[in-house]
């Protein structure tokens, strides 16, 4: 529904609708990564639950929530960071110029400083489906989305296009509030779980890579498609070097378990 509220606010705008559209179908690539989790465990989610053993139900839940949102706060870093490059890099020609593409690497970027609730809202939704339960989810996310609407029009009023992506932020936010509060008040999956201190180590490692990717970006402007190449291609590298350093020194086990899920993968 949000990408229909986007494009009928939008239309009335001329040329909005298809830069902002053309933004979130990017967005949505990495928001699969998060949908993809949620899939993945939701067989092992449903087990626990028809085991009756609650505990570890939470708990998966928690770890896996928590896993998602720190490594999507490194992502949303990357794409924050570097969205204007790779968006003009991918588009640009013909009646698309380097304007078109600064200004969706605005509603880009907006809509990335979200990813990591798209994320977690996912495998929430998939926590009550492996109850049982998909009644309750849909009755919350039609309110939710009822409700965010007059935001949507409030923000589209006073800000024109930009204002939708940011209304978009604000209403996954209080649809994945909303998931994790009825878990918790159910009793299922507690909020107080979350790995709060991983959290803030991925946190400050995405501040530092946003930093030095921002410092690359001014040090390499990148205005033909070669030079954005060689510029994409080592804010990456930078992007994970330094990721890894800032996680590692402040005694983050994320990059362990990315490692260890990597070497697990099949070829």
């Amino acid at each position: 529904a949000d990408s229909w509220i986007i494009n009928f606010f939008a239309s009335s705008h001329g040329g909005a609708v298809t830069v902002l559209t053309y933004a979130k179908q990017f967005f949505n690539a990495p928001v699969g990564l998060g949908q993809a989790a949620g899939i993945a465990s939701l067989p092992f989610l449903a087990s626990l639950f028809t085991k009756k053993d609650m505990a570890a139900f939470g708990s998966t839940v928690n770890v896996a929530v928590s896993r998602i949102l720190a490594f999507s706060l490194l992502l949303s870093a990357f794409m924050i960071a570097m969205g204007f490059p790779l968006l003009d890099f991918i588009i640009r020609g013909g009646a698309f110029h380097r304007a078109d593409s600064r200004t969706m690497a605005v509603y880009f970027s907006i809509f990335s400083i979200s990813l990591c609730l798209w994320a977690a809202q996912a495998i929430y939704a998939r926590a009550f489906y492996a109850a049982g339960n998909t009644v309750l989810p849909m009755i919350a996310s039609t309110l939710v989305t009822v409700a965010s609407i007059p935001v949507y029009w409030a923000l589209y009023h006073a800000y024109g296009p930009i204002g939708l992506p940011v209304a978009s932020d604000i209403g996954i936010l209080f649809q994945t509030l909303t998931l994790a509060l009825l878990l918790h008040r159910k009793r299922m999956v507690s909020i107080a779980g979350l790995e709060y201190a991983e959290l803030a180590r991925s946190l400050a490692a995405g501040a530092v890579a946003f930093a030095t990717l921002i410092g690359l970006r001014y040090l390499m402007p990148g205005h033909t498609r070669l030079s954005e190449l060689a510029l994409l291609v080592l804010a990456t590298l930078l992007w994970i070097a330094v990721s890894t350093a800032v996680l590692k020194a402040t005694g983050s086990q994320l990059p362990n378990e990315l490692l260890r899920r990597f070497r697990k993968s099949p070829a």
